[in-house]
């Protein structure tokens, strides 16, 4: 099994293929169970919410955090499943609003192609899983969107922002002559988000390149480098990555300290009862 508990906290780990722990028998087996009544799974958290928003009458939230290639996306598309499943009583479909054919409509609205290496930011590390099969996650995403309740507006909007984000990786910036001023190199990708956005593009460029920041109780306008500007406008799948490689090598050095430190406590500790017992003697 890929979950356990540790704490108030649900733990899983990524296996990187499809396990058959997610069909309509393993809802059926979490559906009213408390905490410890089954094993642990991300069906049991998302239950537990939901009788938590019965009982109490307040609005609950299912926190999923982790490292890059953790599991976030698979186990809130869990999530979703699972309330999508118990809201119908089964996994049921309606198949005509299903997106089987219309995949080419979800291009254009989101103004994206389908080779993903048109996209570095979604495409730096393996972009398939044998075991996986992207139409079909796809469209029981789209399935569970329409039976959670989402309008057709907000889902087009779910689909805009997507393209929106994968754009935002594409956009380039370019260090003015003899100043370390950036500014765009090209707008044609800063074009597609203002409008997937709703934004004005020449604004939003601006913003990114020339921010304004408060200082007292005034705003004044700030200059940004190259870099300073990616890190705002993309690469933040690299940046994360180096982050989390960075944070790892801390956390390391810090555990190598501890121990190194407490090593020598008991070091010192020890020689010091062999003193005591040898004058003893």
């Amino acid at each position: 099994m890929i979950y356990t508990y540790s704490g108030l906290f649900c733990a899983t780990v990524n296996p990187y293929k499809w396990l058959p722990v997610y069909d309509a028998e393993c809802v059926s087996a979490y559906r009213g169970k408390k905490r410890m009544e089954a094993p642990p799974h991300i069906f049991s958290v998302s239950d537990n919410a939901f009788q938590f928003m019965q009982t109490d009458r307040e609005n609950q939230s299912v926190l999923i955090t982790g490292e890059s290639g953790a599991g976030k996306t698979v186990n809130t598309k869990r999530v979703i499943q699972y309330f999508a499943t118990i809201a119908v009583g089964g996994p049921k479909r309606d198949d005509s609003k299903m997106m089987t054919g219309h995949i080419p409509e979800i291009l254009d609205m989101a103004l994206i192609t389908t080779n993903p290496y048109d996209f570095p930011m979604c495409s730096m590390g393996q972009i398939t899983v044998a075991s996986i099969d992207d139409k079909v996650e796809l469209e029981a995403t789209d399935n569970a969107i329409d039976i959670l309740g989402f309008t057709n507006e907000e889902k087009v909007a779910i689909y805009r922002m997507t393209g929106a984000v994968l754009h935002h990786g594409n956009m380039k910036f370019k260090q003015k002559q003899r100043e370390e001023q950036a500014e765009p190199d090209g707008t044609e990708e800063a074009d597609k988000v203002a409008y997937l956005l709703g934004l004005n593009s020449a604004d939003m460029l601006k913003a990114l390149c020339y921010p304004r920041v408060k200082v007292g109780n005034e705003y004044v306008t700030k200059g940004q480098t190259v870099p300073q500007v990616f890190f705002k406008a993309g690469l933040l799948g690299v940046l994360e990555e180096m982050r989390d490689e960075k944070l790892s090598s801390l956390v390391t050095m810090t555990q190598a300290l501890a121990r190194g430190y407490v090593m020598r406590k008991e070091f010192v500790k020890m020689t010091e009862r062999r003193h005591v017992k040898n004058s003893s003697f």
